[in-house]
């Protein structure tokens, strides 16, 4: 049998949680304390305002990572000396940056996490979105390729801190019952970040050289690290007080320093940095990672190259190109609800068939929708491009697979979040950081791939993969809760367990 805390509740170690009563009432997972201080307890108007931050401060985060890309073949033109007959030569080259600094983006947050989760959110935010105002400013500066190389780099790494901040930050806010709905606002904010930078990228090189992109990117992060700075308080919170200390409201001035002062786990940063690399072994967390490393790969494979496609079928400009992008993002936008509510709703339905008890693979079956969509889009991108068929069909195919990548990512997500809330960051850490790595493989070979293969049978060849990973959800929803427990008592990934487990 279950143990139960003191209110009744049906807890089990591995995700498995009575979120309603018998009556049908919603139980808060966590359980607040009575100190007015716990982020839990803030006025839901202040959650939702430092919610709507933490998602600003994602959107920036890919914002540079693609917008630069809508003008490729420019930037391309300036690092050949304006000799238009090396174009074919540094694209490619052109199109690492943008690559290259995907992968730091997540492998960065090897680094991030561990001092996040000993030190606090708040100086990490501050520090990383410092790091990323420099390289952008660093990147639109510098006229040299090996230095451009650098901060696109440094830049990946800054902010990539953003991918893991985002989703504690909403789970220190917010209970179990409502983090599904505020994720799929966090997907939509790091996906569109990518389509509403290429939009905006778009409009600046019009009349703009493309280092406008990178110096109006750093006035929106300089805006946005002065509302951290002065607004944001820290929301990492220590549950192993019992609420009868801290009973005074934190004054305003005080929540400005930097540092707490509050060392928020007794766990070494060692040992937090090697975890990710057992958790990944964990059937739940590997297949969520390749969810999100095949969609978000082949996302940054098109985004990388899609310029270059559309000037070369279409003689589309930059400009128009980025206005391509208009469909990506209301993909985007269709992915919160699809995501989020809709996730919801199905691990509702079968939670009250449960008799209350939710299990993470509750949500799983939401993702059938994507498995239908984001094969479907690759497909059209190929078919579209290569048979020079209406623009709206590629686009439709790129608008496909951002819906895909920000709902089928959100309900990944959120499982594997529910499934090991106790290591929730390192599970975070593990999908990014391995993600990243998958991910830059995927997206590095796509033009030589391409290139052997032909834009249709490669395009079908990434359908395919994408629509298997995808369909792996059905063993995981009928089987995951079985894997979950078993797979921890593997001794390859015993040194993962933690504390009360």
């Amino acid at each position: 049998m279950a143990p139960r805390d003191g209110n009744g509740v049906v807890e089990e170690k591995l995700g498995r949680v009575q979120l309603r009563t018998e009556s049908g009432e919603i139980i808060l997972v966590p359980k607040p304390s009575t100190d007015p201080n716990d982020p839990l307890n803030w006025s839901q108007p202040f959650k939702y305002y430092i919610a709507i931050v933490t998602c600003a401060g994602m959107l920036m985060t890919t914002f540079l990572a693609a917008g630069p890309t809508v003008a490729l073949v420019e930037i391309a033109l300036d690092f050949a000396g304006g000799d238009q007959s090396k174009l074919g030569e540094v694209i490619p080259q052109v199109a690492y940056f943008f690559t290259v600094s995907a992968l730091t983006q997540g492998t960065g947050n090897l680094i991030w996490q561990p001092l996040i989760n000993k030190y606090g959110r708040r100086p990490m935010y501050i520090i990383s979105f410092s790091g990323y105002l420099g390289t952008a400013v660093w990147s639109g500066v510098t006229t040299n390729y090996a230095s451009e190389l650098v901060a696109r780099i440094l830049l990946g790494f800054f902010s990539g801190a953003g991918e893991c901040l985002g989703p504690g930050t909403i789970s220190d806010l917010f209970f179990l019952h409502e983090r599904g709905s505020m994720m799929a606002i966090y997907s939509f904010a790091v996906g569109s970040g990518v389509s509403i930078g290429i939009i905006v990228s778009g409009f600046i090189v019009l009349k703009n050289s493309w280092q406008m992109i990178y110096f109006v990117g750093a006035a929106l992060i300089g805006a946005l690290l002065i509302l951290i700075i002065f607004t944001m308080p820290e929301t990492s919170y220590n549950r192993s007080y019992d609420g009868s200390e801290g009973e005074d409201i934190f004054s305003y001035w005080s929540t400005l320093a930097l540092f707490t002062g509050e060392i928020y786990t007794t766990q070494s940063i060692w040992t937090m940095f090697i975890r990710p690399f057992g958790m990944i072994l964990l059937p739940p967390v590997l297949w969520a990672t390749l969810v999100m490393a095949t969609l978000v790969g082949f996302s940054v494979a098109l985004s990388s190259t899609f310029a270059n496609d559309f000037a070369r079928v279409y003689n589309f400009t930059a400009f128009q190109s980025g206005l391509a992008f208009f469909g990506s993002l209301i993909g985007g936008l269709l992915a919160m609800p699809a995501g989020g509510p809709v996730g919801e709703a199905v691990a509702n339905y079968f939670t009250v068939r449960n008799r209350g008890i939710r299990e993470p693979e509750f949500r799983l079956p939401a993702m059938a929708i994507s498995i239908i969509t984001a094969p479907l889009g690759l497909i059209l991108y190929g078919v579209g491009l290569e048979n020079k068929m209406h623009y709206m069909v590629p686009i439709t195919g790129i608008s496909l697979l951002s819906f895909s990548a920000g709902q089928a990512m959100n309900i990944s997500f959120v499982y594997t979040l529910d499934a090991y809330g106790p290591v929730a960051g390192e599970v975070t850490i593990a999908q990014l950081a391995f993600k990243s790595v998958i991910g830059f493989g995927l997206s590095a070979t796509t033009n030589s791939w391409i290139a052997n293969a032909g834009l249709v049978v490669a395009l079908s060849e990434m359908a395919g993969i994408t629509a298997f990973v995808l369909l792996l959800s059905v063993p995981m929803f009928f089987w995951g809760a079985r894997l979950r427990r078993w797979s921890l008592g593997w001794r390859v990934v015993k040194f993962v367990r933690w504390e009360g487990l």
